[in-house]
Order: structure tokens, then sequence, then C-alpha cells
């Protein structure tokens, strides 16, 4: 019986003298395990076949089993295999066997082999658990947290002993339970869930965006034993997104803005050439040329404002001039006053001898917007908004407390608001691209990224100063480029610029400009062949007789715009010069092929002066 239990036992067996360890006989199993012959075996030691990857197992083994006995091992010892090189975890016990002839040993030899691959495969399975970067929380039937990784301790502030033994709805706001429910509800009858979005409560009570994926546990019968929960912090990516709408939103605006422009410029083209004319009539009365110049004022005032309306929807082609800070801010101030509302007080403290910068003005009003709208934040209650120019010049010894500009000559432009101010960790954040302490849908994180950008790019420095409770000081450091001379201003004297004689074609699909226009070139001596759209002025060139000396035409007209006209004119009539006349912005006068700065180029709104002396500089030309 005991011979039949030695042959089929499905481990190896090893029958051993104590004294020489040598085989003396194995069973069938052990030719399989180990690969080698049976003959081979019965001249082997235990010693030659067995090794511990613990250094002292085999003396651990022989001293129990001379002093018990028995030997159980508790970790793995490996067995030789036939092929040379490759040893076989297996786990060892030693029993000792007494005969009437003598005593002799039994070693069971159990291979471990595939618990060894199985424990590998989980070890690797929680290293991957572990070091994922999203959160991965796993559940019991109870919806208790069972397992918790590294990436949830850094999500959600908890520690895995913090958090395993408590339920799931440790995380979880309280609108959001009922949906939790329905979903771990639907898992348990063995439903597929599509991943969510939801909000999930930090340790320190701060809600977090994330997207969830949810999957069942199976145990080995297939049978449900819980869930587990893949949680992935979307806030990153929902600042981008709200960065790209706000982009698509201002993009939208930008061209709104073009538009706008083109029709206001049209009629401020009316308003003012009109106001110019009658203020250079000699018979116009005393007690109407008051008025008269102030709508030509107003009209002026309306000119700029679109360019700075423009400027703000960022629709111009940015270049760099020479300007001076103090003058940006007097032109800027009643915009200023009217975004921060009229709880806040707007004060400036403007140096008088202020040395000038070099920077693209419209860039500049949208620091001064920019910032003027960050102030208005901090301040919910109210407060007061202060800007200060000064000049300066930093040195060596003092660099390091002036946004670590270099050695110079510097405008310091400064704005302090009374508001809520900022903490250390915000402030070294704070010029970041989507980087907000605001409410989501309440900010995109740009403007201060766009003002650091802009003073940047103008060769500027900018640092910010800011304590909790004490209001915030944004400093910006821009390179003096010479020595300011003031000009002292005065109401320009209109002339009429000297008379001509030639003959003009005039094409613009706007009927109040063109009949200005060629009022103002009749009355300089011009004739004027006049034309509603491109169409119509092809006509008139190819049936008029005598010579056309000038073409003045709008760029952006329907079926027919001015540069193609321009170039059906360049084959009819090769002499025939040109003059380009645009209320839209730079992008569009660039996007039909023309530069705002060429000769041939004038920009709404313009007055009758202007247009005659641009009249005689082309022709001159």
């Amino acid at each position: 019986m005991a011979a039949t239990l030695f042959e089929e036992c499905g481990d190896a067996l090893f029958l051993f003298d104590p004294d020489s360890e040598a085989i003396l006989d194995v069973n069938p199993a052990t030719e399989r395990l180990c690969g080698f012959a049976y003959r081979e075996l019965l001249t082997m030691q235990i010693t030659y076949l067995f090794r511990s990857p613990v250094s002292g197992g085999l003396n651990r083994l022989r001293n129990a089993f001379k002093h018990t006995g028995v030997f159980h091992s508790n970790e793995d010892f490996l067995l030789r295999h036939q092929q040379g090189g490759v040893w076989l975890p297996v786990n060892l016990t030693v029993n000792r066997l007494h005969t009437r002839i003598r005593t002799l040993g039994l070693i069971t030899a159990r291979d471990v082999s595939e618990r060894r691959q199985l424990e590998e495969r989980v070890f690797r399975l929680a290293a991957i658990v572990e070091s994922s970067n999203d959160a991965i929380c796993g559940e019991d039937l109870d919806d208790t947290i069972v397992s918790w990784n590294a990436a949830a301790e850094r999500l959600y502030g908890y520690t895995a002993a913090e958090a395993v033994g408590r339920p799931v709805y440790l995380l979880v706001p309280p609108d959001e339970e009922g949906r939790l429910r329905a979903v771990l509800e639907r898992l348990r009858h063995g439903e597929q869930v599509p991943p969510f979005e939801a909000l999930r409560r930090h340790k320190d009570g701060k809600l977090i965006p994330v997207s969830i994926s949810r999957s069942v546990i199976r145990d080995i019968h297939g049978r449900i034993i819980g869930t587990a929960a893949f949680h992935r912090d979307i806030r990153a990516r929902l600042r981008l997104e709200e960065g790209l709408r706000q982009s698509q939103k201002m993009e939208a605006i930008g061209q709104l803005a073009g538009g706008v422009a083109h029709d206001f410029n049209n009629l401020l083209t009316i308003i003012n050439g009109y106001a110019e004319i009658l203020l250079t009539r000699p018979d116009l009365g005393a007690w109407a040329r008051p008025f008269v110049e102030e709508i030509a004022k107003a009209g002026q005032r309306s000119a700029s404002l679109t360019t700075q309306l423009l400027a703000f929807s960022r629709r111009q082609v940015l270049e760099p001039q020479t300007l001076n800070i103090n003058e940006r801010i007097q032109g800027i101030e009643n915009i200023l006053r009217r975004v921060i509302g009229e709880d806040v007080t707007l004060t400036t403290c403007l140096a008088s001898d202020l040395g000038p910068v070099k920077a693209d003005p419209g860039q500049i009003d949208q620091v001064f917007l920019n910032l003027a709208v960050n102030a208005r934040d901090a301040m919910p209650t109210g407060g007061k908004l202060t800007i200060t120019t000064a000049n300066v010049e930093i040195s060596d010894a003092h660099s390091n407390g002036h946004a670590q500009a270099p050695p110079g000559r510097y405008v310091l432009l400064a704005i302090n608001d009374t508001g809520i101010g900022m903490t250390p960790e915000i402030q070294a954040h704070v010029f970041e691209p989507f980087f907000t302490t605001k409410e989501r849908g309440k900010g995109t994180g740009l403007g201060l990224a766009v003002v650091h950008g802009v003073i940047t790019q103008s060769g500027g420095h900018i640092l910010v100063e800011s304590q909790v409770g004490r209001g915030t000081t944004f400093k910006i450091y821009l390179p003096q480029v010479g020595e300011w001379k003031a000009t002292r201003k005065s109401h320009p004297r209109i002339e009429i610029a000297p008379r001509g004689n030639e003959t003009i074609l005039l094409v613009e699909d706007e009927d109040g400009v063109r009949r200005f226009a060629r009022r103002s070139l009749e009355l300089a001596g011009y004739r004027v062949l006049e034309a509603s759209h491109g169409g119509e002025g092809v006509r008139i060139a190819e049936q008029f007789e005598g010579p056309i000396h000038l073409l003045i035409s709008d760029v952006v007209m329907p079926e027919m715009g001015g540069p193609q006209l321009a170039d059906r004119l360049a084959v009819l009539r090769p002499d025939t010069k040109v003059l380009f006349l645009s209320g839209y912005t730079d992008d569009d006068v660039v996007r039909q092929g023309l530069q705002a700065a060429d000769l041939n180029f004038m920009r709404k709104p313009f007055s009758m002066e202007m247009l005659s002396r641009k009249v005689r500089e082309v022709l001159a030309n």
C-alpha cells in the first residue's frame, strides 16, 4: 500500500540517507518534474539537486531534520532541472521515516511555478495600479472602499489607511449620491456603464471635476464581488476647453468689430468730412462755427474710439511705435472708468517728464484693459484703483528689486488696487496661461498671460506684489528710448491742398462716402468719374475717351474688389495710378493682398484735406 502511494503521488518524492544525503529512491513524478532519469537521480545527493535562495536555507533544513525529524520550508527552494542552468521553484517538506533496519529521510517537493507566475502577475498588476496616474478605487458589494492607490491619495488627499474601510460616498457630494447609487446598481446586475463626468469631493471639501470609468470585479467563478472605479482629473482639460471657447468667442467678437468698424468708418468719413468743408467756408456764420467745431471734435474722438475697439479685439496688424504712456492712459481713461464700474475710484498719478517707450499702442491699451478688469474682479465690493507712472534708472545693485530687469533707464507703470490680494502660492502662477482662481465660467486665466506676453515682447519686465487683504500692485518696466519732448497742442488749421486738374475715376459702394469724396475732389479742381461698384468702373474706363490719371477705389466691394478692379484697369489703361480706400481692419486689407503702409493706401475715415494731399502725393510719384 505504501509503495503504491509512493509511486502514484503527484508531488516529487525523494527517499534519502540522512548521513550521506545520497538519494536512495524517487517516484515517477520526480522524473517528470526535473527531467533526470531514475538511474541518474540515484547517483546524486540532495545538496546537488536542491539549493536555497536564502542564505543558510539548507543548514536550517538539516538542523530541523536532525532535532525534530520534520522540516517545512517557509520560503521556496530551487530544484535543479536536467536542462542546464534551469532551476524550478518548489515548496519542501522533510519527514523522518523509521524502518526496522534504519532511519531514512523523505523529501516532498511540490512544484510552485504556476503559483510563482500568478504571484508575479499579481505583483505586476499591483505595480501598474500603484503607478497609474489615474486614481483607482476598489469597492465591495456594500460600497465600502477596499483598495486605494497612490494616485487616489494625490487626487483626493486621503491616505489609503484613511480611505479603506469607509463608504465610497465619502467622495460624493450630496446631490451626486443618487446618480452613483443608480450606476452601482446597474453594475451589480451585470450592465455596462459608459464613462461619465462628475464632481468628487477632496478631503478639504473642494470639489474636483473628474472623468470616471467603472467596471465590475469578478471572482474565479465569474461572480460579481465588487466594483472598480478609475478617476481622471479633468481640471486642466476643462481649462483648455474654456480657453478655446473664449478664443472662439473673441474671434467672433473681432469679426463683428471689423464689420462694425467698416460701417462706422464710412459714417465718420461723411460726418468729419462735411464738418471740415463747413469749417473751410469763410461765409460760415459766427453763431454756427462753434457747433460745427464740436461736431468735428466728436467725430475725431469717435475715430479714435474705433481704433481702440479694433486693438482690443486684436484685429490690427501690430506695429511698435514711439509713444508716451501718459498719453495712452489719458486716451483710454474714460473706457477704464466704464470697465471698473462706479464703485471703484480711478486715480492717476502721472510723471510730467515721463520718457518715451517703443511699443504697439493697441497692445499697451490691451494691457491697461486687462489689468483694470483683473483689479475690478479683486474688488467685488468696490475700492480704489491707482495708476502711477515714473522714470526710473536701474543699477546692478538694485536689479533684483525691479523684476530682474537689466541695468538701464525705464518707464515704470504701477497699477495698484485695494482688493482681496493674493497668497504667495497664487502669485507664483499668476502669469501662467489658463491659471485662474475664479469660479468655473467666470474667467479663462488668459488676461494676465496676455499682459505678460505683451510686456515681454515689448522688451519690458513685469512683477506682482500682493498681500492677502491688502491689495495688489503690478509693476511694469518698459525701456526708455530717448527724451520725450512735449509738444504744445493747438487746433490744426484747415487748408486746402494745391488744386489739380486731372481726371479721377472714383469707385465706392457706400453712397455717402462716394458723394463726399467726389465733392472734396471737385472742390480741389479735379474732374471726377463716379461709379458705385467695380463692374461700373470697368465700363466707364472702357467708354471714357480722355485719359484717366488716377483710380480711387474701395478695397472691399461686392463682386469685384479694389485690387481686382485695379488689375483690369492695368490692362485697359496701364498709365492710370491707383489709390485704395478702406474702412475695414488691417487683417481684411492684408487678405486682399495689400499692405496698410503702402503709398497707395488710405484708411477711412479721411478728411477733405487728407484726401486732397494724398491724391497729389500719389499723382506726383
